[in-house]
C-alpha cells in the first residue's frame, strides 16, 4: 500500500546519483519485515494507521447495500416466477466478487498518499543494500523480448566473500582485468564480488550484456557491504553456493563465499497485488485462494444461468462451455495454492519456476498449463461479458416485468 518509504532528498545529496535518480523509495511487505528484522521499524501508532483510511464504515455499509440490492432483485424475481436477463447474470457474479473484495480489505488503508518516511541518515547502508537487492538494480534485458522481462537485481550476479587478510590476493584474481581491482585491492573488509565466469562464458561480455559496472554501481555495492556486519538479520539470510557455482568458487583457505539474499524490497511506486514483494508464507497464499475462490463462484453464478433463455442453441452451448470452464479453472488453482499453502515443497517449485531456476521439463510443463489455463480462462471471461450484452437482443416478454414488492413482503 505504500504505507512505509525512504526519503532519498533527505539524505546527503552525494549519495543521490546511486539510487537512479529515484528520490523515493516504497518498501515492499519483505522490505518492512528485514527493516524490522533489523531494528528500524518506526513506532506507528494504530490511530495513524487507521487515519489512513479513506471510507468510513457507513459509507462502505451504503455501497455493500447498493450492490447487493441487486441480488435482492434478482431472487425475488425467480422467486415470483419472473425471466431474468443474461446481463442480470453476469451483474449479480461482479457483485459477488465486489461483496468478496469488500470483506477482505474492510480494514484496509486505501489510497496512501502521504507514507510514513524515513529520513534517518544511519539507515543509508541499509537502502544501498535493499536497493541492490531488488530488481530496480539491474538493467532491462536486451533484445526483442527484453521489454517483456524483469531486471536481474545487481545482488543476483554477486557473491559475497567474507573478508581475511589470507583472501585478499584471491579476492584480486577473481577481479582481475575489471575495474573493481583497485577496489578490492584497498580493503580486505567483508565484500560483494561479481560471480566469476563460468568455464565457457566470456566475463567482459557477461558484464556488458547484464552487469553495470560504473562509479555509482561500486559506490553501492560498498555502501550494501556495510549493512551485512551492521545488521546481522541480512547475514541470517544468506546461503552457502550450491552445485555448479560451489564448484566454480574453488574454495580459499580462510574464505567464506555466500550467496547474498536478494528479493524485492523496494520499488519505485507501490505495486497492487500480486507482485513479487509480498511475504509469500504468510498472507499471498491466502489471498491467493480467496481470489480463485471468488472466480469459481463468478463462473458458478454463470453456470447457473444453465437453462435459461438464449438467443440460439449455439450461444447457449458456448455459455455452458464457458462457465463450466472458468469454475473448473478456478478450482484447479484454488487447490494448488491450497496444497502450497501445506506443502511448502509445491511452493519452492513456483518460486523455482518464477526465478527460471527450475529444469527444462518442469518448466515446459508449467508454462503449458498456464497459456492453456490462462489464454482459455481470459477467452472464456471475455465470452460471457460479450455475451451478456449481445443477449438482450432476444429476450422474453417476462424480463421487462417488474415485481410486485408486496407478494414478497407482505407487510408493506
Amino acid at each position: 500500500m505504500g504505507g512505509i518509504a525512504i526519503d532519498l532528498d533527505s539524505m546527503d545529496s552525494a549519495y543521490s546519483p546511486f539510487f537512479g535518480g529515484a528520490k523515493r523509495l516504497t518498501l515492499t511487505a519483505k522490505g518492512v519485515a528485514l527493516l524490522a528484522h533489523c531494528g528500524h521499524l518506526p513506532d506507528i501508532s494504530a490511530d495513524d494507521i487507521k487515519d489512513k483510511n479513506k471510507a468510513d464504515s457507513l459509507a462502505k455499509v451504503l455501497v455493500c447495500f447498493q450492490a447487493g440490492w441487486m441480488i435482492i432483485q434478482v431472487i425475488c424475481r425467480q422467486g415470483l416466477g419472473l425471466p431474468s436477463s443474461l446481463l442480470e447474470v453476469h451483474t449479480v457474479a461482479h457483485v459477488v466478487c465486489a461483496l468478496l473484495m469488500y470483506a477482505i480489505w474492510w480494514h484496509k488503508p486505501r489510497q496512501v498518499a502521504s507514507p510514513t518516511v524515513l529520513r534517518a541518515e544511519s539507515v543509508l547502508p541499509l537502502v544501498a543494500y535493499m536497493y541492490s537487492a531488488s530488481r530496480i538494480s539491474g538493467e532491462k534485458p536486451r533484445g526483442i523480448f527484453g521489454k517483456f522481462l524483469n531486471p536481474r537485481p545487481v545482488l543476483k550476479q554477486m557473491i559475497y566473500l567474507a573478508g581475511h587478510e589470507e583472501t585478499s590476493d584471491r579476492t584480486r584474481q577473481l577481479n582481475s582485468g575489471d575495474q573493481q581491482h583497485d577496489i578490492i585491492q584497498a580493503s580486505t573488509f567483508d565484500q560483494f564480488v561479481p560471480l566469476p565466469p563460468g568455464p565457457t562464458s566470456n566475463h567482459n561480455q557477461e558484464r556488458e550484456l547484464g552487469f553495470p559496472d560504473d562509479h555509482a554501481t561500486t559506490t553501492r555495492r560498498k555502501l550494501a557491504a556495510k549493512a551485512v556486519p551492521i545488521y546481522p538479520a541480512i547475514r541470517s539470510r544468506f546461503q552457502t553456493p550450491e552445485g555448479d557455482l560451489r564448484d566454480m568458487l574453488d574454495p580459499v583457505s580462510n574464505a567464506e563465499y555466500l550467496v547474498p539474499y536478494a528479493a524485492e524490497l523496494v520499488q519505485l511506486h507501490p505495486l497492487n497485488w500480486p507482485n513479487a514483494g509480498l511475504l509469500r508464507r504468510t498472507q499471498s497464499l491466502v489471498m491467493g485462494m480467496t481470489l480463485w475462490g471468488a472466480s469459481m463462484a463468478y463462473g458458478a453464478i454463470h453456470v447457473s444461468a444453465w437453462h435459461y433463455f438464449f438467443p440460439t442453441y449455439a450461444e447457449q452451448l458456448l455459455w455452458r462451455l464457458s462457465s463450466v470452464w472458468i469454475t473448473f479453472c478456478a478450482a484447479f488453482w484454488l487447490i494448488v495454492h491450497l496444497l502450497a499453502f501445506f506443502f511448502p515443497m509445491i511452493d519452492r517449485v513456483w518460486i523455482a519456476y518464477n526465478e527460471r531456476r527450475l529444469g527444462l521439463l518442469g518448466t515446459g510443463v508449467i508454462t503449458l498449463l498456464c497459456v492453456l489455463c490462462g489464454v482459455s480462462f481470459v477467452g472464456s471471461r471475455a465470452f460471457l461479458v460479450v455475451e451478456a450484452f449481445v443477449s438482450i437482443r432476444v429476450v422474453p416478454r417476462g424480463v421487462y416485468e417488474t415485481p410486485i414488492w408486496a407478494q414478497v413482503f407482505p407487510h408493506l
